[in-house]
């Protein structure tokens, strides 16, 4: 497989200190400014939600966010130290931009990525990619987990 690296945006160093309502975390910016990020994910974050750990925030400039900063990554330091990934929209974006730079050859030869496709009966249901082309189709699944022990 070809090296792959996924560019984060300019990211921003900080000090987690506490996340609360799900969505939002406080966060001491190395300046000493405490801002309010957006937390994009929604779950416990076990063996990762460590108050007064280093953490990576990305700033927006856009006027329709309510807050500016989102919680990216935070430094998990167990036996060897650790950026843990807390962002759970970023996987599907790191995978869409691999299948269209074709690093997955053993998906065969798709040539139509489909992002968030509907299926099922009632339509109710959602896979994260279907691709297709000269082969079978595929529904490709991604997860995100968090969860870190030592």
């Amino acid at each position: 497989m070809t090296d792959f690296i996924y560019k984060y945006p300019p990211l921003l160093p900080g000090i987690l200190i506490k996340r609360y309502k799900r969505f939002f975390a406080d966060i001491e910016l190395a300046s000493g400014e405490i801002i309010t990020a957006h937390c994009p994910n929604t779950g416990p974050m076990t063996g990762v939600y460590i108050p007064g750990n280093p953490v990576l925030v990305s700033a927006s400039d856009n006027p329709k966010r309510k807050l500016a900063y989102t919680w990216e990554l935070i430094k998990v330091c167990d036996t060897e130290p650790t950026w843990v990934g807390v962002n759970t929209g970023l996987p599907n974006r790191v995978i869409k931009l691999a299948l269209e730079l074709r690093l997955f050859p053993e998906l065969g030869n798709y040539s139509v990525i489909q992002p968030e496709v509907v299926y099922g009966k009632a339509r109710k249901s959602r896979i994260d990619f279907w691709l297709t082309g000269e082969e079978n189709p595929i529904f490709l699944e991604v997860k995100n987990t968090t969860w870190a022990k030592e």
